[in-house]
């Protein structure tokens, strides 16, 4: 899956999507970033497959937001591995942040 593919994947979960930094002044939205690579598999000394590691996090006000289990339904239909959630509340904010990481092969 490309990376577009994969921002149009979250943006089926949720309409308030960007990519490294938000406007954070939405009650509910995820920002999404790479964070890095790493071979699955070599071949002759070269990687011949690497994965893609994705930062995904959900940050919401909502109480009972039901984008977490949009998010887990997409993975689980896109084949897609994560790890995650983290769940950590800032009171400061008031936000509920869900922290997945994600690996696009």
């Amino acid at each position: 899956m490309t990376v577009l593919a994969f921002k149009d994947l979250l943006l089926t979960c949720c309409n308030k999507v960007y990519h490294r930094e938000a406007d954070k002044t939405d009650p509910e939205y995820i920002v999404w970033s790479e964070s890095g690579t790493y071979p699955l598999f070599h071949g002759d000394n070269t990687r011949t497959e690497e994965a893609q590691v994705i930062a995904v996090d959900l940050l919401t006000k909502e109480e009972f937001s039901e984008v977490p289990a949009l998010l887990r339904a997409a993975f689980s239909d896109e084949e897609i591995v994560y790890r995650g959630p983290d769940v950590i509340y800032h009171p400061d904010l008031g936000y509920t942040q869900y922290a997945y990481t994600v690996e696009l092969i």
